[in-house]
């Protein structure tokens, strides 16, 4: 895609992400409020209707929103709620607070999204395939060969013409729950760079970077997958989005270290 063409400057704020599930949650919520929402309704002494009920979800929700902004501390689901609905409450609670408080495009927006993930979810963890040993290592490969294979591959990425979080919030809003083709393809496509950089011969100085950065591309491979085939689940959108910032960051890391290991490797020479 367009903005990984630089894969020195990757990452996604946190805000955005939350952003983009309390989409998903908010539908989750909706769909639970009229069973759920008395406990939190009874909390912020909202009067409930004879069902039971706060009244319609966008209700709900400012009375979650009202209660995030008056607490200095983070905001916790009654105890009594189920996963989903207790997450979507968390989740908005979050959101609203952050933007009550001018954080959402700074770090504590991403703290606030891992913590709530950690608290919450199981964070699904990339499935680590690669090892030193399996790096084709070769003396004979010059900085400047080695170089121009890797940006030769990574200019797959440029195929993804759209960010995946873009296509994903507009899945959400959609409500598209039978998987996202966009997504799908770009996820092969990173799995085409992981493949040709699993394949690609590498000068020894450079092989344990290079590793990281096989193993990043594999995560964001994994993430965009997953990302691809949500089926509607909002706890899972949680998760992947969660695996897809991490995977990004991942990345980030690992490409800068690499280019910083090739500077060194080129003032040696």
């Amino acid at each position: 895609m367009e903005p990984r063409t630089n894969w020195v400057i990757v990452g996604v704020s946190g805000a955005f992400a939350l952003g983009i599930i309390v989409l998903a949650v908010a539908t989750a919520y909706t769909a639970n409020s009229t069973q759920n929402s008395a406990p939190l309704a009874a909390a912020q002494g909202e009067s409930l209707t004879p069902e039971g009920s706060v009244g319609d979800w966008r209700t709900a929700l400012d009375a979650i929103a009202t209660a995030a902004t008056k607490d200095t501390g983070e905001f916790r689901a009654p105890a009594e709620l189920g996963a989903t609905p207790s997450i979507a409450q968390e989740l908005v609670a979050t959101y609203y607070k952050l933007k009550s408080e001018n954080k959402l495009n700074t770090p504590e927006a991403d703290d606030a999204l891992n913590s709530l993930i950690k608290r919450n979810v199981k964070a699904i963890e990339p499935n680590d395939t690669y090892t030193l040993g399996a790096i084709r290592t070769n003396p004979a490969v010059t900085l400047d060969a080695y170089a121009g294979v890797v940006g030769t591959t990574m200019e797959q990425s440029a195929s993804v013409q759209e960010y995946e979080l873009v296509t994903f919030a507009r899945t959400v809003g959609h409500e598209n729950h039978n998987g996202t083709p966009e997504l799908q393809a770009a996820a092969r496509i990173y799995h085409s760079i992981e493949t040709d950089l699993a394949a690609t011969q590498v000068p020894p100085a450079l092989a344990t970077q290079h590793l990281a950065v096989i193993k990043s591309i594999a995560y964001l491979a994994q993430a965009t997958e997953l990302l691809g085939g949500w089926s509607g689940d909002p706890i899972d959108a949680l998760a992947y989005v969660d695996a897809f910032v991490r995977a990004e960051h991942q990345s980030q890391t690992a490409f800068n270290a690499l280019f910083s290991a090739m500077i060194n490797v080129g003032k040696k020479s």
